[in-house]
């Protein structure tokens, strides 16, 4: 009766055109095509214009040139309005810079619309003009006092030497901390994801008794338990084929890391893996969270704007715990944070991409054991009156 039941949901969901295109096609559309949007605007090659006011400083800036030109970025004439950064060469350069009391003063102006990478090449530009202006002057300090010096020893003499720890103080490479960056930003942005199946799960159970065919679908001989079930099997899935978008998206990141960085191609599988796994956790627990309200507050429609208030006000505490997370937070009391709602999936990813994967997994699976025990126990405390209740 159950697998009846179900099929008849699914069939309905196929009719449902509207739910089909606005929950599931449209944010397999948008979100790749916003994730190439985005990732285009920071591989587009930025553009710069170089205007020199004073004639002897033409070396320098033919030098600064040279670098933005093997950082990536273009130069063109200073009369281009297609310049994103205009840098200028004032009167004075030059014999400011063999003045040694002197300031050396260059003007940048840049456009708002700059992305990221012109200003790192700018910075890098600039870089490289402070390093042969700082030599410059070393060597012309060195010809006075008549001593032989290394410049660079002298501009930098601090060699640092660096290594990086998992939060279980053991070796690593560099590559995990840019895991832990990007996995923060993931949760940023995949936990308030999952609040959409709140709509689902209501919108399932209301539905049939707005239509009036909840109370044929209570004389029948299933349980009300299977008709919970049935309804949150669909929403999951419904909740799950909407979060495709952003899984694709997280993915493609992930794995262009593996092909164009020092992360291992099949760490970032496994995370890609892991991720799937708790957008999953992330739906069962928004579902719970829906099914306890509901049974505690009713269906009605200041019900649901509860319930969505309060589902999507701990998915962002999720979103925020990532961006906060610490070592310390695997300690008491720190620890008590991970009976929030959402809290434990997002430790779980942290604690996996800090160091110490197999304590990640086993909070993501005790975490998601709990929940479905806890939603069998929600749905068998439904009774056909309290699905009637209003």
């Amino acid at each position: 009766m159950f697998k009846t039941f179900l099929w008849k949901e699914f069939t309905e969901l196929k009719r449902d055109k509207k739910v089909l295109i606005g929950s599931v096609v449209l944010p397999l559309i948008i979100f790749p095509i916003l994730g190439v949007v985005v990732f285009a605007s920071q591989l587009s090659t930025p553009v710069f214009s170089v205007l020199v006011l004073d004639p002897h400083a033409e070396p320098y800036a033919k030098m600064l040139e040279g670098v933005i030109q093997r950082e990536g970025g273009e130069v063109v004439p200073n009369n281009d309005t297609a310049a994103q950064v205009l840098i200028i060469f004032p009167r004075g350069f030059a014999t400011n810079v063999s003045n040694l009391s002197s300031p050396v003063t260059v003007r940048v102006e840049t456009s708002v619309s700059a992305n990221a990478k012109a200003n790192q090449i700018l910075d890098d530009a600039l870089y490289n003009l402070t390093l042969t202006i700082a030599y410059q002057r070393i060597n012309e300090l060195a010809t006075k006092a008549n001593v032989t010096v290394n410049p660079s020893l002298i501009w930098s003499p601090l060699k640092v030497e660096r290594g990086y720890l998992t939060i279980q103080s053991k070796p690593t490479q560099a590559y995990s901390a840019l895991l832990v960056d990007v996995a923060r930003l993931i949760a940023f942005l995949l936990f308030p994801g999952s609040t959409p199946v709140v709509f689902y799960v209501v919108e399932g159970l209301i539905g049939e008794r707005e239509r009036r065919t909840l109370e044929a679908l209570l004389s029948t001989p299933t349980k009300v338990s299977a008709i919970i079930y049935s309804k949150l099997l669909v929403s999951l899935l419904i909740g799950f084929l909407s979060s495709l978008g952003d899984l694709v998206g997280v993915s493609l990141l992930l794995l262009s890391l593996g092909l164009y960085s020092s992360v291992p191609l099949a760490q970032a599988v496994t995370l890609v893996a892991f991720i799937i796994g708790i957008t999953i956790g992330n739906l069962l627990v928004a579902s719970l969270l829906t099914l306890i309200f509901m049974y505690v507050l009713g269906g009605s429609s200041k019900s649901f704007q509860l319930i969505s208030l309060v589902v999507t006000t701990f998915g962002l505490l999720a979103s925020f715990y990532a961006l906060a997370f610490s070592p310390s937070f695997l300690s008491f009391p720190e620890t008590l944070s991970l009976l929030m709602p959402f809290v434990q999936f997002s430790a779980s990813l942290m604690v996996y991409v800090a160091g110490n994967p197999l304590e990640g997994v086993t909070i993501f699976s005790a975490s998601v054991l709990i929940t479905l025990l806890l939603l069998v126990l929600v749905a068998s405390r439904f009774s056909s009156e309290r699905l009637l209740l209003k």
